[in-house]
Formats: C-alpha cells, sequence, structure tokens
C-alpha cells in the first residue's frame, strides 16, 4: 500500500453500546467446563469435555462475557482457515443473563 493512501480498515474503536453495571467482557475463551455448560443452557448443541478443549485450542480469537463475581454469563469465537475465511461460532448468552443487553443494545 503507498505510503499516503489510508488503510482499509477503521481503526479500533470502543464498544459503541456500554456493558450493564456488573458485567466486565474479557479477552480470553471460557474454561472447557464452562463452555460445554453453557453450550447447554444457552440450547446449543451439546460437546464434550475434550470436544471443547480442541474447539477452544483451534480458535482465532474469543471473548467472554463475566459478572462482578467472575462467573461466565457470555461467550463467542472465531474460527477460519488463517487466510481468507473466518466465521463467529459459539455465540451464547446464559438464560439467566438473557435480556440484560448483553447480546444487543
Amino acid at each position: 500500500m503507498p505510503e499516503n493512501a489510508s488503510s482499509p480498515c477503521p481503526p479500533a474503536q470502543q464498544p459503541l453500546t456500554p456493558l450493564p453495571a456488573g458485567y466486565r467482557m474479557v479477552e480470553e475463551p471460557p474454561t472447557s467446563e464452562e463452555y460445554v455448560r453453557l453450550r447447554e443452557v444457552a440450547g446449543l448443541s451439546p460437546r464434550t469435555p475434550a470436544q471443547a478443549t480442541g474447539a477452544l485450542t483451534a480458535s482465532w480469537a474469543w471473548i467472554t462475557v463475566r459478572t462482578e463475581g467472575g462467573s461466565l454469563a457470555a461467550m463467542g469465537r472465531v474460527i477460519g482457515d488463517g487466510t481468507w475465511y473466518f466465521h463467529i461460532a459459539d455465540i451464547a448468552t446464559d438464560p439467566a443473563h438473557q435480556r440484560q443487553g448483553l447480546g444487543a443494545p
């Protein structure tokens, strides 16, 4: 890219809508046990802890939303081929934390 050309990607921004009080976003994966449990309670297809470990290890990025006490409230991850295709996967919110503004403004 020429020196005077602007980047095609916008600069990183803060979230447009802050999380509700009592929640924090953390750039870390859930534990395998948390991943299995949240998939189950959120209605996603079941996985074993071994499958969870493989999925989390092979992910490009993760995000978790945790309560002030550290409990997992929501999660998501990015998977991809490392070159061209990337997908957002396993977006889930614990039903006990739904309708709190964690997934949408």
